[in-house]
């Protein structure tokens, strides 16, 4: 079974309709997290500080490390 990511909007009751037949008599596990609070340019800002650390600028960036070019 593979992950599956669902928005769906709430009703005014509070009532959310999930239809999943394709996991159909099987268990499946819904975690609840507020769209609002999923930071879209954090996740940005977080990639680009990766991007610039010392293991990508000195390992990564080195061209002896570039091996598989060779192959």
């Amino acid at each position: 079974m593979s992950e599956e990511r669902i928005i769906a909007e709430v009703s005014h009751t509070g009532l959310v309709e999930l239809n999943l037949p394709e996991y159909a008599d099987r268990r499946v596990e819904v975690i609840v997290w507020p769209v609002e609070e999923i930071k879209p340019l954090e996740s940005i800002e977080l990639a680009t500080m990766q991007q610039e650390n010392g293991f990508a600028m000195a390992v990564l960036a080195d061209p002896e490390e570039d091996v598989w070019n060779d192959l």
